[in-house]
């Protein structure tokens, strides 16, 4: 058997706001440049398999990989493209593998990662299905271990995205308890309401970090954990959610702590 397999990858990870021609060409050049030169030199080659490393990333997001995510989108379009040509193509959607790669040389990352459902293919199980694909027809796949549910709970905003439609299947309870925490807040006052608001906020504020809730300080300013204004919109996204109430992402970035930004919500409720 004869073909390519295509699995260059160079990461420059920030958040959109910061990227910029140097971040993306520096992404970007190794997977679209180095897809199209072996296209380019390969299509009029008799060649059983064409196959290309793409990720997860490109299926579901992630935030502060916008020149990664474009790039392996590439990788899947042309993939798509070679077909129509009938030529051999292959895209695959890589996820976590557990024992080589970024993330098993970042125990924290892997932590992070399992915490959203995300988790580690072993390389054994990576490699039997690589074996098969070298024999299969042209095709566009992911191979990944995730719990949706898990990573729904990580992702709200995405709960109600039609392409997960048929992978999502959150609990009655779950559903019920996100839609009643506004009647629930609203009921009660003073102190109790502002402690209430706050725990919603820690938690979102850990979720959105993927960090513990104990280490986070409702007394401390929301500036002191690196929140720009991605992860403003990622909070706002949440809350505005579960609480029904007016949020904007300057509410998160004017200095103040959890409780003081709780008790200007709290009026919010009665309004």
């Amino acid at each position: 058997m004869k073909g390519v397999i295509h699995s260059a990858m160079v990461l420059d990870d920030n958040y959109l706001t910061n990227l910029n021609q140097d971040s993306f060409e520096k992404v970007l050049t190794p997977k679209v440049a180095g897809a199209m030169n072996l296209h380019q030199l390969s299509r009029n080659l008799s060649l059983d398999f064409f196959i290309q490393f793409s990720s997860i990333s490109a299926l579901i997001g992630n935030v502060g990989q916008a020149n990664y995510i474009v790039a392996n989108g590439f990788l899947d379009a042309l993939c798509h493209y070679r077909m129509r040509q009938n030529l051999p193509a292959t895209s695959i959607n890589w996820g976590v593998l557990g024992e080589v790669g970024v993330v098993a040389n970042d125990s924290e990352l892997s932590k992070l990662l399992q915490s959203s459902g995300i988790n580690a293919v072993d390389m054994q199980t990576a490699l039997n299905r690589l074996e098969k694909l070298l024999l299969a027809p042209s095709q566009h796949l992911g191979i990944f271990d995730i719990d949706w549910n898990q990573w729904a709970k990580s992702h709200p905003a995405m709960q109600k995205k039609s392409l997960f439609d048929e992978l999502v299947n959150l609990s009655e309870n779950t559903a019920l308890n996100q839609a009643s925490q506004h009647v629930e807040i609203k009921q009660l006052a003073g102190k109790e309401r502002i402690q209430a608001l706050a725990k919603s906020i820690g938690q979102a504020l850990a979720m959105t970090l993927k960090i513990n809730l104990n280490h986070i300080r409702f007394d401390e300013s929301i500036n002191q954990y690196g929140v720009d204004s991605i992860l403003a919109i990622e909070l706002v996204n949440q809350l505005r959610e579960q609480l029904e109430i007016s949020l904007s992402p300057t509410d998160f970035m004017d200095g103040k702590s959890i409780l003081q930004l709780s008790e200007t919500l709290s009026v919010r409720f009665d309004s």
